[in-house]
């Protein structure tokens, strides 16, 4: 079971991220539509032991489209290790 808290009206939750050698906690926004994909900030996935996949596009809240890469991760949910794609 993960168990999270709840702050600044958000439901947050802190991940055990594997990182290069060593494992890295990082606190996301638990977003209750979750589907598998995380999204996070490029100085934080270079530090990552992310897998990269290809290039896809996303298109923003300003309605305009970008080419992102796409990677995969393993981690520990729960009692399981789930791979993830961001």
């Amino acid at each position: 079971m993960i168990v999270g808290v709840f702050r600044d009206h958000l439901p947050r939750v802190t991940l055990d991220l594997p990182a290069r050698g060593q494992s890295l906690a990082v606190e996301f926004i638990l977003d209750t539509g979750f589907d598998g994909y995380l999204a996070v900030p490029s100085r934080l996935l270079s530090r990552l032991e992310a897998s990269p996949l290809y290039d896809t596009l996303r298109r923003l809240g300003d309605g305009s489209l970008v080419e992102c890469p796409a990677y995969e991760l393993e981690l520990q949910w729960g009692d399981e290790i789930q791979t993830v794609e961001f």
